[in-house]
């Protein structure tokens, strides 16, 4: 399933695949996150995430979440020395534990410390 972040960069002929072009470069990274969810944040998964982008990221949790979903995220970044850094992202897609997640409306300091993330990480697409 491709997410709604690609874009077809050409039609493509029969019999040969469409190449897509992602919106942001994407980086691995292997973060713990806590995913909070339901009305009141009631619900709490634990996991990781392994890619990363400007606009959100890919990660593995320990639960299902359904598509479209509005949850916030919690994760640790160094510069903030052990202070949950919290943001909003929407459910993108769901295959098993496997989720891909868009960030909502980040400001520009959440953007910044996301930011920083990317000189630590490798580029994988």
């Amino acid at each position: 399933m491709l997410d709604d972040n690609l874009k077809s960069s050409r039609a493509g002929s029969e019999g040969e695949p469409k190449k897509y072009i992602r919106r942001f470069k994407r980086y691995g990274v292997d973060k713990r996150i806590r995913v909070l969810a339901g009305e009141s944040e009631q619900v709490v998964f634990d996991g990781r995430c392994n890619v990363l982008s400007e606009g959100g990221f890919g990660a593995v949790i320990a639960g299902q979440l359904p598509q479209k979903e509005i949850v916030t995220i919690e994760f640790a970044l160094d510069q903030l020395q052990g202070e949950a850094f919290r943001l909003q992202a929407e459910v993108r897609y769901s295959l098993g534990f496997h989720h891909g997640f868009e960030f909502v409306a980040p400001s520009l300091e959440q953007k910044m410390a996301i930011a920083d993330l990317f000189s630590q990480s490798v580029q994988v697409g």
